[in-house]
């Protein structure tokens, strides 16, 4: 079972049935939209992934809400993936957690040139996060997070091929993170809520 641990600094070996489900995935021939928001300033990856920004802006932010939630800066692309693939990853998900809800949070795709999501929480959607990634190239993707106890800012590089993380997002302990992507970058994120 992919646990989640203290933070998400740790890559996990993927079970054999994971495995299985990702390799249906074409990497090579994904059908492709561009998303609603995006931003097509080649620096904005620059600046919104930097701590700078986060320590100068983002960080004097107090009880981050829906009122004082910045907006995310962004490039990316969403992934046009098919229901049957979808209702795949839920039912394996959902066998190894059994006493959770499992739901889809988003499946994109980051393009090579500058490709990038800002500093934010997620702190409106409360859960256990995890994310399967796929990048083409290794150290030129990271996913990059403030540790929410000590405050330091943590980068971790992605390498080539699949790996996964996962991470806590509360509502009493904002988990400010960003992503940036130099080589094409995959992301399947799931929220796992335990049920009550």
């Amino acid at each position: 079972m992919l646990e989640c641990k203290e933070v998400c600094n740790t890559y996990y070996d993927l079970p054999q049935t994971l495995s299985s489900l990702l390799e249906n995935i074409d990497i090579n021939n994904l059908s492709i939209s561009l998303a609603k928001n995006i931003i097509k300033k080649s620096n904005d990856y620059k600046l919104h992934t930097e701590y700078k920004l986060f320590n100068r802006y983002y960080s004097k932010i107090k009880g981050h809400n829906l009122k004082t939630s910045p907006p995310i800066r962004k490039y990316l692309k969403i992934l046009s993936m098919k229901q049957q693939v979808r209702v795949q990853f839920l039912k394996y998900l959902q066998s190894i957690y059994d006493n959770c809800f499992i739901n889809w949070s988003n499946y994109i795709i980051y393009p090579q040139d500058n490709g990038f999501m800002g500093w934010h929480t997620n702190i409106t959607t409360p859960a256990m996060r995890l994310y399967l990634n796929y990048a083409d190239e290794d150290d030129k993707s990271f996913f990059r997070y403030i540790h929410p106890q000590t405050g330091e800012m943590i980068t971790s590089y992605d390498k080539k091929g699949w790996q996964a993380r996962v991470f806590n997002i509360s509502r009493s302990e904002p988990f400010w993170h960003c992503i940036r992507a130099s080589t094409p970058r995959l992301s399947l994120g799931f929220r796992i809520t335990k049920r009550i």
